[in-house]
């Protein structure tokens, strides 16, 4: 029997104006618009708690800190914050609703470490794909490049495929309960992930390797 829904714990913040209507017209009615399943915007905050296979946590934060440009249009940097280690992306929705993440820089105690490029582009999720049963496949290269400049020093291709399991399934997580698309992610050659996320919130829970579950979520609403 699936136990009772709790509310999930997500802070919203309010930027930008609200003005009165004038004279005795009615305010226009905003579009109806149906919530991503990983959304994105300057402000954005998911806070992870973070399970190591041999039981041990900590938290990994992850923010979307500015605007990127990007060769599919405006696209988003984000950051993720874990222990001593910062990585820095450059990620975007393309038009057709896949989350891509086209670049990527490493750093430990403030020093860079790696950086990566990924080409045509390392794609996350499909967002526009969510009926049980449905699949589909990427291909991409990592490109390792030097600290100092854009050289090429390692070239690595993946191939990963996605597989949709559930599309409203209810999964417990430290913020709450939600109902969720859970999609499992096959790489070849590396560890499969499952991963389940949620419309209007995004990434919730993923499992493979070690567990993350989310633990708050801070998003912007952006008033007319």
């Amino acid at each position: 029997m699936m136990s009772p829904m709790r509310h999930p714990k997500v802070t919203v913040l309010l930027f930008g104006f609200i003005f009165a209507a004038c004279g005795s017209e009615p305010p226009p009615t905003p579009p109806v618009t149906t919530p991503s399943l990983f959304p994105l915007a300057v402000g954005y905050k998911w806070t992870y708690r973070v399970t190591e296979s041999d039981g041990t946590t900590n938290t990994k934060v992850q923010s979307v800190t500015k605007t990127a440009t990007t060769s599919f249009g405006a696209g988003f940097q984000l950051k993720t914050a874990r222990n001593n280690d910062e990585i820095y992306s450059v990620q975007v929705k393309a038009a057709d609703g896949k989350l891509l993440r086209l670049r990527e820089e490493s750093y430990e105690n403030g020093t860079l470490k790696e950086r990566l490029v990924f080409s045509p582009s390392s794609l996350r999720v499909d967002t526009a794909v969510t009926s049980v049963g449905a699949t589909y496949e990427s291909t991409h290269e990592e490109r390792t490049l030097s600290l100092l400049n854009d050289t090429v020093l390692t070239t690595f291709s993946k191939t990963q495929r996605f597989f949709i399991e559930a599309a409203d399934e209810a999964v417990t997580v430290p913020a709450g309960t939600y109902r969720a698309v859970r999609v499992r992610r096959e790489t070849v050659g590396s560890v499969q992930k499952t991963f389940w996320y949620v419309f209007g919130v995004g990434k919730v829970k993923e499992t493979g390797g070690q567990t993350e579950e989310l633990e708050k979520v801070e998003l912007v609403e952006t008033l007319p």
